[in-house]
């Protein structure tokens, strides 16, 4: 079974993503499920440290929900989200939230690697504003920027392989076909470990 998480802020294209591979590679997308979506809209009615702890606990049940899975799976956000939202919309201190990734998150059911999705600040916002959706966070430059660098320095913290993909100049085919390449590589990685 592979895992992969799918990162980014809001208006890069993670769901875009995952449904791609769902179609094409029968990714089973826990995210999506109805019980998943329901924890998740609950966990949205907090606010401050008490989000923070509804999203990490919506996280664990993810996690333990892909290890019982005998499906490849995808969780569009994982506890890295949680933290890099927690970080950028400070409530919690960059020490603070690596405390918590090393006491709480580092039970979590590790991803075989971590899809980062980019993009520039105005065509995320642009993204954002032509889904005219609600629930999105805070969309200033300076959030986009500390959840940005957040997530650079969770590459270094974690011992998970990571794709960086800048989707702003790419259309979702682009980006898919890049994830492909990656997933074609790790697929060959664990084929030649088997031998």
């Amino acid at each position: 079974m592979s895992f992969f998480a799918i990162e980014g802020d809001n208006g890069t294209g993670k769901d875009t993503l995952a449904i791609k591979l769902q179609k094409n590679f029968g990714f089973r997308i826990v995210t999506n499920e109805e019980d998943i979506v329901q924890l998740n809209k609950e966990a949205k009615k907090y606010d401050g440290k008490k989000r923070v702890k509804k999203f990490l606990e919506y996280g664990r049940i993810c996690s333990e929900r892909v290890k019982d899975s005998k499906q490849d799976a995808i969780l569009v956000r994982y506890w890295i989200s949680t933290l890099a939202a927690a970080y950028a919309d400070k409530i919690f201190s960059y020490e603070d939230v690596c405390r918590i990734q090393d006491e709480f998150c580092s039970k979590f059911y590790k991803p075989d690697g971590i899809i980062c999705l980019s993009c520039d600040f105005e065509k995320r916002v642009d993204r954002i504003e032509k889904r005219k959706a609600e629930g999105f966070d805070d969309v200033t430059k300076g959030r986009n920027d500390r959840y940005k660098w957040f997530l650079n320095k969770m590459q270094d913290r974690t011992d998970i392989k990571w794709i960086n993909i800048d989707t702003s100049e790419k259309d979702e085919n682009e980006v898919f076909e890049e994830v492909c390449k990656y997933l074609k590589i790790n697929k060959k990685e664990e084929h030649d470990e088997e031998r």
